[in-house]
C-alpha cells in the first residue's frame, strides 16, 4: 500500500486532520484546528512527543512531511516506535475523518501490548458523539 512510502497513510492522515480537504468533511477552520491540538494534546501526553504540523503545498511537494519533536531534537514521523504509530493513526482517523462508530476488532491479538487497554481512547473521545466497539476472546479482558 506504501509503496516504498513508510507512514504514507499516516502522514495522509495527519493531514487531513490538519487540512481537511474532502468536501463532507470540511467543517470550518477553527473546528479541525481544534481537533489537530486536541491530538497533539493527547501525543504529548502520552508519549511525551510533540507532533508538528503537517508540511504540503499540492502545488511543489511530491509528499507530505511529518516531523515530531522530543528531548530538543526534530525526528521524522516514521521514526517512532509501532506502539507510537499505532495510537497515532487511530487518532488521525478518528479525528481526521469523525466516524460515528470504532471497531476495535481484537486489539489484544492487534494492538502493542501496552496500547490494548480502551479506556485511555474512550477518554480522549468520550465528549465527540461517537461510539467505541471492543471485541476481545481473552476471558480475562471480558
Amino acid at each position: 500500500m506504501g509503496k516504498g512510502q513508510p507512514g504514507s497513510v499516516l502522514r495522509n492522515l495527519l493531514l487531513q486532520v490538519c487540512q481537511p480537504i474532502e468536501p463532507g468533511i470540511n467543517r470550518g477552520k477553527s473546528e479541525h484546528l481544534q481537533g489537530w491540538q486536541e491530538l497533539s494534546s493527547i501525543i504529548q501526553r502520552w508519549f511525551s512527543v510533540t507532533i508538528l504540523e503537517p508540511k504540503y503545498d499540492s502545488q511543489k511537494d511530491v509528499s507530505i512531511t511529518v516531523d515530531c519533536r522530543q528531548y530538543g531534537k526534530e525526528f521524522d514521523i516514521i521514526a517512532g516506535g509501532s506502539g507510537f504509530h499505532q495510537t497515532l493513526t487511530l487518532l488521525a482517523f478518528l479525528y481526521g475523518y469523525k466516524p460515528t462508530t470504532i471497531l476495535l476488532d481484537e486489539p489484544d491479538a492487534h494492538l502493542h501490548v501496552n496500547l490494548q487497554n480502551p479506556y485511555p481512547y474512550v477518554s480522549a473521545w468520550q465528549s465527540t458523539g461517537q461510539y467505541l466497539c471492543r471485541t476481545t476472546l481473552a476471558e480475562c479482558q471480558i
